[in-house]
């Protein structure tokens, strides 16, 4: 299979195009949550903290790398059979570029080299 690129074309002439700005989304979920009643904490934890925290709470979310807290939640090559990054991904906002007649979303892939 040749690597040519793939296009993709999104006609945005029925409606607004719309875009989501996460910092700002995220503090407002936080904040809805909290004003109903919710608690949320940050902090910093360890893998002696998670039978606490589980009895005590609902939920518990732990973001993390793959050190620490990471390796307590092993992959499960059933469910995941890609073991590195299967794309890099780059997005922008700009100002001062014109807009093209027609209202449209490109979306260009270009895949690399195979393995």
């Amino acid at each position: 299979m040749p690597n040519s690129p793939i296009e993709f074309y999104g006609d945005l002439t029925s409606g607004p195009s719309r875009a989501v700005d996460y910092r700002t989304y995220l503090p407002t979920l936080m904040a809805d949550f909290d004003d109903r009643g919710g608690r949320i904490e940050c902090r910093a934890i360890s893998v002696a903290d998670l039978t606490e925290l589980s009895a005590e709470y609902d939920l518990v979310v732990i973001g993390t790398g793959a050190g620490g807290l990471g390796k307590v939640f092993a992959r499960d090559e059933r469910s995941s059979p890609v073991n590195k990054p299967r794309r890099q991904l780059c997005a922008g906002l700009f100002k001062g570029i014109a807009e093209q007649e027609t209202k449209a979303v490109t979306f260009g892939i270009s895949p690399g080299p195979a393995s």
